[in-house]
């Protein structure tokens, strides 16, 4: 079952509560909700245009909501949290369980990242990786 994410619209200024990754994904993109903590203060929210998808705190809207990352997720924000373009999320959020990325989207990426080696001097293993772990934040956030 899905964790809930209080976000605020910033038009009314009310306070709605998300169960879906979907719904806060759509509210954010469409009417700039902005994603509250517990204690009330806003989430740091950060759009990869790219993979059409938010990271709150440093994690994708899914760790937050079901207490799991997907397969390739973490490598995939490493380089961003490294040079410090989105903070490292921190507490639960970063140790949260890794468990498997859906078939779909695996086989998704794997078919895309086929004959992609020597990107930006990256092997295909590498690749793969960043590439399923992307695919993963954009497939969640659909949801």
């Amino acid at each position: 079952m899905n964790q809930p994410i209080n976000a605020i619209d910033p038009a009314s200024k009310i306070a709605y509560t998300f169960i879906e990754i979907g719904a806060l994904h759509n509210a954010i993109k469409d009417y700039g909700f902005i994603p509250i903590r517990s204690d009330g203060t806003p989430m740091t929210v950060v759009y990869l245009k790219e993979y059409d998808g938010y990271i709150l705190d440093g994690a994708p809207i899914n760790v937050w909501m079901t207490g799991e990352w997907l397969e390739g997720q973490q490598e995939a924000l490493m380089p961003f949290w490294n040079s410090g373009q989105i903070q490292k999320p921190t507490g639960h959020a970063l140790t949260a369980p890794v468990v498997p990325m859906p078939p779909e989207v695996k086989a998704q990426t794997e078919a895309y990242q086929k004959g992609q080696t020597g990107l930006f001097g990256m092997d295909q293993g590498t690749l793969l990786t960043l590439g399923a772990g992307l695919a993963a934040i954009w497939w969640i956030s659909r949801r």
